[in-house]
């Protein structure tokens, strides 16, 4: 674009003569071309973007130096741009079927749980049978004091 320059990244803005009338707008170009750091010399988050950006469309994997929250997200986005209508349609159901199993987890732990509590409050019924003090068999259980408290007890 600019071949007298060797830098690859350009920043304008409007000026006029005397003052600056217009400093909303800017204009930020990047020659890719131009721009030739290898992955191990990048080091500012503008260096980290040009590489990715130059480099998307041949990455395989996210390399080290960009592997975090805005970059991941990113390539994952350019890997589904790239995706055929059959792989398109595989990564859809394999993601449906991670969130069905993310599903099936959370119901089970759920349930998990309240078993778990139901088995505590059987527990603590049987404490106050056996004639335990309530503060002692809240502490033990986990089942809250008003609870203990609130449990028919056999005599």
């Amino acid at each position: 674009m600019f071949p007298k320059f060797e830098h690859y990244f350009w920043h304008y803005e409007y000026h006029e003569a005397l003052e600056n009338y217009c400093d909303e707008i800017r204009h930020h170009f990047i020659e890719a071309p131009k721009f030739n750091l290898k992955e191990d010399e990048l080091q500012t988050e503008l260096e980290k973007w040009c590489f990715f950006l130059k480099h998307a469309g041949e990455l395989e994997a996210i390399p080290a130096r960009l592997d975090s929250g805005l970059f991941r997200k990113a390539f994952d986005l350019t890997n589904r741009a790239n995706m055929t209508s059959e792989e398109w349609e595989a990564y859809d159901r394999t993601c449906m079927w991670v969130q069905d199993k993310r599903g099936v987890i959370t119901a089970a732990r759920k349930r998990g749980q309240q078993e778990g509590r139901e088995e505590a409050k059987r527990i603590a019924r049987k404490m106050r049978e056996l004639g335990f003090d309530t503060e002692f068999i809240a502490k033990i259980t986990g089942v809250t004091l008003q609870e203990v408290e609130a449990l028919n007890v056999r005599n």
